[in-house]
């Protein structure tokens, strides 16, 4: 196991250091554990694309020191991806998932959460206890 990522109680969390490997241990986090469950190539391409971004933006404009991730597979029609992380700083604008876009080419930052909206079905934003957590469904591939 890498120094980055700690198993929390429970098979389906886990702690990530809120620093420049945030992205990476994300990532390579969900992309493993959906292996190991079964999801398709593309399924684990967009789950690990998303927690990538969302653990950047964590990294980037939250106040914590690590943030968690967790990831469900309870409901047979979809995934769950969680990540949770430091106080609620998001500006209100973005507390609304539907306003989520991809920027113009020629902007330089920005580029996250449209593509988290473009990959993900239904997309949750949570601010309980006032910590943010974005929580993302996908529907599962079904067999052919």
């Amino acid at each position: 196991m890498t120094p980055d990522v700690e198993v929390l109680p429970g098979p389906d969390w886990h702690r990530v250091a809120a620093d420049e490997f945030a992205s990476s241990a994300a990532r390579r986090h969900v992309a493993t554990w959906l292996r190991t469950r079964g999801g398709t190539s593309a399924e684990i391409d967009d789950l690990s694309l998303v927690a990538s971004e969302l653990a950047a933006n964590v990294t980037q404009h939250g106040d914590a020191d690590e943030l968690l991730v967790r990831l469900d597979d309870s409901d047979p029609g979809r995934w769950t991806l969680e990540v949770v992380g430091g106080r609620n700083l998001l500006p209100a604008h973005l507390a609304d998932p539907t306003s989520w876009e991809v920027p113009r080419a020629d902007s330089t930052t920005g580029r996250g959460l449209g593509i988290v909206r473009t990959v993900i079905d239904e997309i949750e934003v949570l601010t309980a206890l006032d910590v943010l957590t974005i929580r993302c469904h996908r529907l599962r591939t079904k067999p052919a």
